[in-house]
């Protein structure tokens, strides 16, 4: 029988906290390990950035305090600081997300060990992870702002178990600076942040001791953080532009939008919770016991004895992790069928969720796990992990037929060289479509390279009225399109000039494993501008 059902408090961690915890050092270093890998594999296989990466990179080539009014900045501030030294390559990505990824592991391990009391346990939730398709495919694959709330929300999580569980000055302090700073992550960290403070008020004891004066220090640095960014983005788009109008939307949009929100969890954990029941056969039973109890009010005990009923006594930081979960469920969804939010991808809802493998794993351990159950659990995680890597190296360096758009493999290089030939070291590289854009940057780290259309103009103090312009597109853009995108910049030039019909065709060939060289191109057209 599990120590949480004899009504045991969890077993404490060994003397000296997390520091002599040998799980803890070994979950650092098999996040590290894995990091590793997959950096590795990712520099030897291209140079090109894919998916969110190239409009990041666009945006981070000045600092600015707001970039886009729907989205805060602190990723593109933190990938602007990193390619200061860096430069605007892969590898400055890479940075960002595997040392967010290695800390987050971390964070849900130092949680997960106060809850569950066990380094297996602990070990179980961080490995749980890897079961999980949006970290252990799309993660690698896509991924830039939810990199920063993924980390904020374990990052808080951690905090806010500090708070219930000692309520010391510092830990206020520590709580409010690292809330403050998710609030400029993603905007679905605001609902996390709330549904956390929510499921902490359902807890008696804990409330009285989270909710006193010292809540209004973590408070005000929250309120500091959003403030600056609720700041400017009104400031820019205007309360309507930044929230939409509410209710205004028909019933369709309202309940897609609820669709969406509600099937979020389910997204996200699988195919966690589709393998749980099969390998721990009492786990569903306890999950629903779990659920059936989670929005219940937990009275004070009446005793006020060595006992305080904080985050070391039985269930507790479970308890708040799943409630979190359930009322960002419930917020999520209110906020969908009021704004009408729909189409969105499910990944978007990953950082509202990804703290519940504490949760789960304790479901787990409340369902009298055999070391068979976990030994295979963990033989499960791995294979999945080693499945996924091959998969990605079948994808990064085998390319088409394994991969559909295969955008490591496009001949950006070759590109690259064709602009130099025509004086592109010095110019203005101009571009219709970002992923373009912030390729040819990772060539040209020194050129400004300027977006005409799709987000906000990027960047926005450059000029396009003299120096040598190059303009480059992809070829599959119609003429009359490149010259309806570029009007504002050729207006000034002459009409043979200033011609897309006469740009230059750059053809590129690809590389294949086993395919002859050129059995793919890409084209592009480059036409170059030189003003007085």
């Amino acid at each position: 029988m599990a120590a949480h059902e004899r009504g045991q408090a969890p077993t404490e961690p060994a003397a000296g906290g997390q520091k002599n915890d040998r799980g803890f050092w070994l979950v650092l270093g098999l996040l590290a390990l894995y990091a590793a890998i997959h950096i590795a594999f990712r520099l030897l296989a291209s140079s090109a950035l894919g998916e969110d990466d190239p409009i990041e990179s666009l945006r981070a080539q000045q600092l600015l305090a707001l970039y886009e009014p729907r989205q805060p900045p602190l990723y593109t501030w933190a990938l602007y600081a990193v390619q200061q030294v860096m430069g605007p390559t892969v590898s400055s990505f890479l940075a960002i997300k595997y040392a967010a990824l290695i800390a987050t592991g971390c964070l849900l391990y130092a949680v997960a060990r106060r809850a569950l009391g066990t380094g297996v346990l602990a070990l179980m939730a961080v490995e749980s992870l890897a079961l999980i398709y949006q970290l252990s495919w799309r993660f690698h694959e896509g991924y830039t702002h939810q990199v920063g709330a993924m980390l904020a929300v374990a990052a808080t999580t951690w905090a806010l178990v500090r708070v219930i569980e000692r309520a010391r000055l510092t830990d206020f302090v520590v709580f409010g600076l690292v809330a403050g700073a998710g609030t400029l992550t993603q905007p679905i960290f605001s609902v996390f942040l709330l549904a956390s403070l929510l499921a902490v008020t359902f807890e008696a004891e804990i409330r009285q001791r989270m909710f006193g004066p010292r809540i209004l220090i973590s408070a005000a640095l929250i309120a500091a953080f959003a403030g600056f960014f609720l700041w400017h983005a009104v400031g820019h788009a205007g309360l309507g532009g930044l929230v939409g109008d509410p209710f205004t939307q028909g019933w369709r949009e309202s309940a897609a939008g609820l669709w969406n929100a509600v099937r979020a969890p389910l997204f996200y954990l699988s195919p966690l919770i589709l393998f749980l029941p099969v390998l721990f056969p009492g786990f569903l039973r306890r999950a629903g016991q779990d659920l059936s109890t989670s929005l219940l009010v937990v009275p004070a005990s009446g005793t006020h004895a060595s006992s305080h009923h904080d985050a070391r006594a039985p269930g507790v930081i479970e308890r708040i992790v799943l409630r979190t979960s359930v009322l960002g469920l419930l917020l999520s969804a209110v906020g969908a069928v009021v704004f009408g939010l729909k189409g969105y991808a499910s990944h978007v809802f990953m950082p509202l969720y990804i703290a519940s493998v504490i949760w789960l794993m304790s479901a787990v351990s409340r369902s009298d796990p055999s070391g068979l159950s976990i030994s295979r659990f963990g033989r499960l995680a791995l294979a999945i992990a080693v499945f996924a890597l091959v998969a990605r190296l079948a994808n990064m360096f085998v390319l088409d037929p394994v991969c559909k758009i295969c955008r490591w493999g496009v001949p950006y290089e070759g590109l690259a060289a064709a602009l130099r030939e025509v004086g592109g070291s010095g110019a203005t590289i101009v571009t219709l479509d970002h992923e373009l854009g912030g390729n040819l940057r990772v060539h040209f780290p020194q050129n400004p390279v300027v977006l005409v259309r799709g987000v906000r103009a990027i960047p926005a103090d450059v000029r396009l009225d003299r120096g040598t312009l190059i303009l480059v597109w992809s070829d599959t853009a119609k003429g009359a399109d490149a010259k309806t995108a570029f009007s504002s910049i050729i207006s000034g030039v002459g009409a043979g000039a200033g011609d897309p019909a006469v740009a230059k065709l750059v053809r590129v060939p690809w590389q294949h494993v086993w395919r002859p060289t050129g059995y793919r191109f890409s084209e592009w057209r480059v036409l170059v501008l030189d003003r007085p």
